[in-house]
């Protein structure tokens, strides 16, 4: 059993298909974490003047997380019905068919990395 901060869910494994993707990627500190709304609601902008649907809630994927004081590196995104190009800015792409791991941190951002690093272990 792995041990959980207070705030952090239990590990969920999925089992799904190819589901496309549109993202706006970031690279940021927790001091600008507060962009990532912002991101959000122009992503949500872009994808309603697009007329593009949205299949599913807004989600984060991390791609590197570090300590308080380095960048992380993430994606902020929205699970998408059919392929859609982006536009440089926002980047389209897919999310791979098979088996995947989630899990959920509520709480400050600062806990990113220890909730992070339970899925690797």
């Amino acid at each position: 059993m792995v041990a959980l901060e207070q705030n952090t869910k239990q590990p969920i494994l999925h089992t799904g298909c190819a589901q496309p993707y549109v993202a706006i990627p970031v690279q940021l500190t927790l001091n600008e974490w507060h962009k990532l709304d912002i991101l959000a609601s122009e992503l949500t902008e872009w994808l309603t003047c697009q007329r593009t649907p949205v299949t599913g809630p807004l989600f984060y994927r991390y791609l590197r997380v570090n300590n308080i004081d380095k960048s992380y590196s993430l994606e902020v995104g929205f699970p998408i019905s059919e392929p859609a190009p982006g536009n440089g800015y926002i980047i389209a792409g897919t999310i791979p068919d098979g088996t995947f791991a989630t899990l959920v941190h509520c709480g400050y951002p600062k806990g990113i990395a220890h909730t992070y690093s339970l899925l690797h272990n």
